[in-house]
């Protein structure tokens, strides 16, 4: 079981299981969890998540692009 931050931004700390799950330390950090989802917290975290992907995906788009027509150099620099 490892300890984490939910949503790796909600400052909220659980417990996570990949067999079991999440387990919070008592009831007051699930109170503090669903007021951080109530504020939006987690709306933004994934709204972040999908921009993240987004980006990523064009990187993997360009780097196919840049293989394919031979322009690929793997020396220069990349501005991410």
């Amino acid at each position: 079981m490892a300890r984490q931050n939910f949503a790796h931004r909600s400052g909220v700390k659980v417990h996570v299981c990949r067999q079991h799950g999440v387990w919070f330390d008592d009831e007051e950090t699930l109170e503090d969890l669903v007021e951080w989802v109530k504020s939006g917290g987690l709306a933004a975290a994934r709204e972040e998540q999908r921009d993240e992907e987004s980006h990523n995906e064009r990187i993997k788009a360009r780097l196919a692009r840049e293989r394919l027509d031979g322009s690929f150099d793997p020396a220069e620099e990349w501005p991410f």
